[in-house]
């Protein structure tokens, strides 16, 4: 833990039981919305995991403490430590975004996007996903984050949730989408998020070292929402996106509430009959044991989002994305402290616990 030349690290710690990453107070303040010198807590701005992981994570390519997915983490959760597979947290390099800002988190980004598949990526039929990424993976120096997604009940292509695939590859984002109706363990998930990585050490790879490794991002809808938040207790995880996540079976453990390694944008729909907030939702923002965003868009369904889509979330899930796997400390404000943007909004339901 630590600060140095005025810059700002944030470390593991557990608080109330909760597995947290705070700010280590430096001269300077750590990002936060609010307005107070004094160190924050888990209950305010000092929950969001901005800290450096992995060799470039955001873009960024520290001079120091690399980490990739194949060192063993350390510490245990009895000492606040992350764990796992995705090995130590770096506090010896500060975050950086390094990739294009935006005013509009709503609109498109600056990437322009490729598909693929096993049609035009053979290797893609054994882990069965279909990829969205940045154009530029090839010709630009960035690293790119993952976020792997899981399909909704029924849903064995991911074409119907393109539309928000290539609102996220189009900020930088690869998105390796599993082509499963039945995502709800989490396995198949992870089996996308497993195959970017190998492919990154891959020499002649167009991924290779252009991935950011052990810090990545889960999402999906439905049941595909409830396998985000069981893929969310692998180590790697760093943040999870679940749009209105079915969580009473289809391979869905309750107790992967309590499991989690990364902040939760757990997204509802007002109109919601599949996956009712109050059944399904509610039970996982009441166990969470991360920082945890509940927001629960009005007039929101779950067909209409799983063909073509509801705008209403794309701001929201890509500002979340940008905050937790960019740096991108302008989307802050929407989620954190006092005056969260997305708090005053009419449109959304809100409840926040660790923010």
């Amino acid at each position: 833990m630590g600060a140095s030349g005025g810059r700002v690290f944030y470390v593991a710690r557990r608080q109330s039981g909760v597995v947290v990453l705070a700010c280590a107070w430096a001269a300077s303040a750590c990002g936060s919305t609010d307005d107070s010198a004094s160190a924050p807590d888990a209950g305010s701005a000092g929950a969001a995991p901005t800290s450096s992981i992995d060799s470039g994570r955001g873009g960024t390519i520290p001079t120091s403490g690399t980490v990739d997915a194949g060192a063993q983490g350390s510490g245990d959760s009895s000492e606040g430590g992350l764990g796992g597979d995705a090995g130590e947290l770096d506090a010896s390099a500060a975050c950086t975004m390094t990739f294009p800002a935006t005013s509009n988190f709503g609109a498109k980004g600056t990437f322009a996007i490729t598909k693929e598949d096993r049609t035009t990526t053979p290797s893609l039929a054994a882990a069965d996903c279909t990829i969205y990424r940045p154009s530029t993976l090839t010709t630009s120096t960035l690293r790119h984050p993952v976020v792997a997604w899981g399909n909704g009940t029924g849903t064995p292509t991911v074409i119907v949730y393109e539309w928000l695939f290539n609102q996220w590859a189009s900020h930088g984002f690869i998105v390796a989408a599993a082509n499963t109706p039945s995502a709800g363990t989490g396995a198949a998930i992870l089996a996308c998020l497993d195959w970017v990585e190998a492919q990154s050490k891959i020499a002649g790879s167009p991924y290779e070292g252009r991935v950011v490794l052990g810090h990545a991002a889960t999402s999906g809808h439905s049941q595909g929402g409830g396998g985000a938040l069981m893929a969310g207790r692998d180590a790697r995880i760093a943040a999870t996106v679940p749009f209105m996540a079915y969580t009473q079976g289809l391979g869905y453990d309750v107790a992967a509430g309590t499991q989690q390694h990364g902040p939760m944008l757990l997204m509802s729909g007002s109109a919601d009959t599949i996956a009712p907030p109050d059944a399904n939702q509610k039970p996982v923002f009441t166990v969470s044991n991360v920082p945890t965003f509940w927001g629960i868009l009005a007039g929101s369904d779950h067909v209409t989002f799983a063909l073509g889509g509801q705008a209403g979330f794309l701001a929201p899930s890509t500002a979340w994305l940008r905050l937790h796997l960019m740096c991108d400390e302008s989307a802050r404000p929407m989620f954190y402290g006092p005056t969260c943007t997305l708090c005053s909004d009419s449109k959304w339901a809100v409840q926040r616990k660790g923010l």
